[in-house]
């Protein structure tokens, strides 16, 4: 499952990287690299079942920490 993850990434990247640098986007390329590299973390641990920390909670706890 892995293995086929990296695949659909990479052939992504291969679609819309060439473009960016053809038009030379390098601001928008790095914003692409890094929302990429972000879903790509997230899925492997999807993948392999990782836990996954309580975001409602946490914000609610800084919310909390700010107004109160």
């Amino acid at each position: 499952m892995l293995i086929l993850l990296f695949m659909i990434f990479i052939f992504l990247a291969l679609i819309d990287v060439p473009w960016l640098v053809r038009k030379e986007y390098w601001w928008e390329l790095a914003v692409y690299s890094g929302l990429m590299l972000t879903a790509l973390i997230i899925c492997v641990m999807m993948v392999i079942d990782a836990p996954f920390p309580a975001v409602s909670t946490e914000i609610g706890n800084f919310i909390k920490s700010i107004f109160y």
